[in-house]
């Protein structure tokens, strides 16, 4: 693995999750899987477990824990993808199931984070992949579209 996420407590304390970077994808793109491990294993180094997301994707990172541990939001590419920085926000269970896509721009979405009580995520949006970050948030279900925060 040449490259690593920032990693993530769950709530309970007893679990780790994080993205990597596992090698290249066909046609040369990088590939990134999230990993969790239980923090209460002798073995948690040599075995940390690839998260099966129920989504077909080359690349998922950036993850973060709801409150409550249940779920989880992370970037990754979606059907809207044009470019090689064409991430979007998706969330799906602690288990990776019932996987969702909540934002559908042509931008750079990053950093997303659940709200206190769960029912929004928080990201970053580059538009024009400049660095020039805005702060979104969108319902978790990604209905009712996202809404800009700051710079208004």
């Amino acid at each position: 693995m040449s490259s690593l996420d920032p990693p993530y407590i769950s709530p309970d304390g007893k679990h780790v999750l994080f993205g990597a970077t596992e090698g290249h994808a066909a046609g040369g793109r990088l590939t990134n899987r999230l990993y969790t491990f239980d923090l209460n294993s002798e073995r948690r180094a040599a075995n940390p477990r690839v998260m099966e997301l129920d989504h077909v994707d080359d690349y998922d990172g950036q993850p973060s824990f709801s409150r409550d541990g249940s779920r989880v939001a992370f970037i990754g590419r979606g059907g809207t993808r044009e470019g090689l920085f064409d991430y979007d926000v998706f969330n799906a269970t602690a288990e990776g199931r019932a996987c969702q896509q909540v934002t559908h721009d042509h931008a750079l979405d990053s950093a997303p984070v659940f709200s206190a009580n769960g029912d929004s995520i928080y990201y970053f949006l580059d538009r024009d992949r400049t660095g020039e970050r805005e702060l979104w948030r969108v319902k978790t279900g990604g209905h009712g579209g996202p809404v800009r925060l700051f710079p208004k």
